[in-house]
């Protein structure tokens, strides 16, 4: 699948958007990153599960037009809670909130893992800013030299003690056509716990370590970089 690519997204990466916003109407707004699911619970079809805390937020049926999340499996939404009462609910892991539109919403490209290793090239990632783990994913954020069709994909190598150590991979369809610099959040689903338990992971606690390599272009070369970060079994 070609890679989701966006220039003017967030500068600094964070898993969680934590600066408070004011939109016309002087309505502190968020952003986080949330797993679209749909619910019946919800008056609006849907429930979104936030990165790292799990809490869920029930969107509006008024505000469900302000971001499409038919087929959506991952994204990063702007809200605002739907009044004091709203925000309250919180203490039980559940919010409501109105979506709101913004520039700086998008969906998030979500893959299997890929097994098809030797066809990889990893030549035009320019920096390789994070990555985290929850629920069934695990996202990178990076920037990318963009050509016309760049291909990301993430390759599970192996594991070892606590650790699953993945490769973030980029495919380029031709090395022609050259876009520019863009930055891209890619989700990868996980393998399940029970399988990786099979392969011999143990687990300290409930989580284990997630370990993504990717070579990064530097000074008219290339070296591989690892980012870390931990993961709780379900």
């Amino acid at each position: 699948m070609k890679s989701l690519c966006w220039a003017a997204v967030l500068a600094v990466v964070s898993v969680l958007f934590a600066s408070c916003l004011d939109n016309e109407e002087n309505t502190p707004v968020f952003g986080s990153f949330f797993t679209v699911q749909k619910s019946a619970a919800s008056a609006s079809g849907y429930e979104l599960i936030q990165d790292m805390s799990g809490d869920r937020y029930f969107p509006s049926l008024e505000s469900i037009g302000m971001v499409r999340l038919d087929n959506v499996k991952r994204a990063f939404l702007v809200y605002s809670y739907q009044d004091d009462e709203s925000l309250a609910q919180g203490e039980n892991g559940i919010y409501y909130i109105d979506l709101v539109y913004s520039s700086s919403a998008f969906p998030i490209e979500t893959k299997d893992l890929c097994t098809q290793q030797d066809t990889l090239r990893n030549d035009s990632i320019s920096s390789f800013s994070s990555i985290w783990a929850y629920g069934d994913y695990v996202t990178t954020a990076a920037n990318y030299y963009v050509y016309r069709r760049t291909f990301i994909d993430m390759v599970k190598e192996k594991v070892s003690n606590d650790t699953l150590y993945m490769r973030l991979n980029t495919n380029l369809y031709k090395n022609e056509g050259y876009l520019g610099i863009a930055s891209s959040y890619n989700s990868f689903r996980l393998p399940e716990a029970g399988d990786l338990e099979a392969e011999g992971i143990r687990p300290v606690g409930d989580s284990i370590v997630i370990a993504v390599a990717a070579k990064v272009a530097k000074d008219y070369q290339s070296e591989t970089q690892y980012r870390y970060c931990k993961y709780k079994l379900e």
